[in-house]
């Protein structure tokens, strides 16, 4: 079966980015200058559009899809 390419915003990507090197959401909203619930909510988008069942699972996929 054939890769599905996913597309993730850059912000999307800067959230899960922070995930993978160990950041809390509370410690990614300050970084990238927003509040808590935005980079929940980016990262549970990011979540759905990889089909991952977990942030941990989506960080694991756009890892191995080379998207962060």
């Amino acid at each position: 079966m054939p890769a599905v390419t996913v597309k993730l915003s850059p912000r999307k990507r800067l959230c899960l980015s922070w995930m993978a090197k160990g950041k809390r959401t509370s410690e990614i909203a300050q970084i990238v200058g927003t509040k808590v619930r935005t980079v929940e909510y980016h990262l549970q988008n990011a979540r759905r559009k990889l089909d991952a069942t977990n942030v941990t699972h989506a960080v694991a996929l756009a890892v191995r899809q080379q998207l962060i």
